[in-house]
């Protein structure tokens, strides 16, 4: 199983995009979602007036993910991250699509930043 790069920059920063960026400043911008960032910031930071945070990685090409790893924001002094989210895909002809089991969207949740999908991943 090979990463796809986001945390070596494989993925480049014009691959990342967000619904917000803490204060509109772009230093807490997409670009920072990499796992084990060093620089600072050490994460994507949304706006806090944003109720529904996203953020996209546009792979531009066809992958077959089975798996996902979250990190909270690095800074131990600021201890956030993300506590669940949905994991959705675009189709080019379903539209955007959200990962099921039984039929049921499932949330994956978040402990410390550590995601607790299912071991075994396959979100078709």
């Amino acid at each position: 199983m090979e990463a796809l790069g986001i945390e070596n920059g494989g993925i480049k920063d014009s691959q990342l995009t967000a619904s917000s960026v803490w204060m509109g400043v772009n230093t807490f911008g997409p670009q920072q979602a990499r796992l084990h960032n060093q620089k600072w910031p050490q994460g994507w930071s949304a706006d806090l007036t944003d109720k529904q945070p996203w953020l996209k990685v546009s792979l531009q090409s066809d992958y077959v993910i089975t798996g996902i790893a979250t990190q909270g924001y690095g800074n131990p002094v600021f201890r956030e991250w993300v506590e669940s989210y949905y994991l959705v895909w675009l189709d080019t002809k379903a539209g955007e699509v959200f990962y099921r089991e039984d039929g049921k969207v499932k949330v994956g949740v978040c402990l410390k930043g550590l995601l607790h999908f299912p071991s075994t991943f396959n979100p078709f």
